[in-house]
């Protein structure tokens, strides 16, 4: 009995993040302008949401298994070295303005859904283990894939347009590779029964995950903005979204 309702939280953050791949609906609704300003600002906050969560709670709690202590290390760089990859060879550079020369529609549109698709599975696998490890990991990996998600998915809907899809059907196909999540939960839940180092390992790997993209992708897009003011807004995003990864801890103590 414990064990399904332990699926419940699980399932209801994989549905979470597949629905946000419903966020470019936006795109047709909202003044251009202000909402690459929401989206800007987002990118600061979701900096600070994914080093707060990989620095805070998913490292610590990696390295609470003794057994696994030396190994850590080495499975974080491996999910730094694994998320490169996936962004080098799948295009999955998390571009949050769409701009440059019109790209051919058959091969952006492939690549864009398919390696949509891949990233969210592996999203639905990580926020999975981490709830196998306890509700507080699970939910802070949850909050940090969400915000990370948002301005990710504007900018996967603003490629399939810019490919030759029309508004509706790139948004279809967004939500068809949003699948993936749930897939990638499902599978977890599948595999982490017989896997002994599942856990600390898929720890490490998010807090690897998140902080290449931290660093990778997120952090170069707010150099673009320019001006002291920007980067004092930005600093103070940045703070908040690590205080917000501090509230667990906050409420236990």
């Amino acid at each position: 009995m414990e064990e399904s309702l332990n699926l419940i939280p699980i399932f209801t953050s994989a549905m979470l993040l597949w629905a946000v791949s419903l966020v470019g609906a936006l795109a047709m609704v909202v003044n251009v302008e202000r909402l690459n300003k929401v989206i800007s600002h987002l990118v600061s906050f979701a900096v600070g949401a994914l080093l707060g969560g990989a620095f805070l709670h998913l490292i610590p709690q990696a390295f609470s298994y003794e057994s696994h202590v030396s190994e850590t290390p080495i499975y974080i760089i491996v999910g730094l070295l694994l998320f490169f990859v996936l962004e080098r060879f799948l295009h999955l550079h998390h571009e949050h303005h769409v701009d440059g020369e019109p790209a051919r529609p058959k091969p952006v549109v492939t690549m864009s859904v398919i390696g949509g698709g891949m990233h969210n599975f592996v999203d639905g696998m990580l926020v999975a283990a981490a709830y196998g490890v306890s509700f507080e990991s699970g939910l802070v990996t949850t909050v940090a894939i969400l915000l990370h998600q948002v301005p990710q998915e504007m900018g996967d809907f603003g490629v399939l347009v810019q490919g030759g899809l029309s508004p509706k059907r790139a948004l279809l196909y967004n939500f068809a590779s949003g699948t993936g999540a749930v897939i990638g939960a499902v599978f977890s839940i599948m595999i982490g029964g017989i896997a002994e180092q599942y856990s600390p390992m898929l720890l490490a790997l998010t807090a690897g995950a998140f902080i290449y993209i931290a660093a990778s992708d997120l952090i170069p897009e707010l150099h673009r903005a320019p001006g002291r003011k920007a980067a004092l807004q930005q600093l103070v995003l940045i703070v908040a979204g690590v205080a917000v990864m501090m509230l667990p801890q906050l409420m236990e103590h």
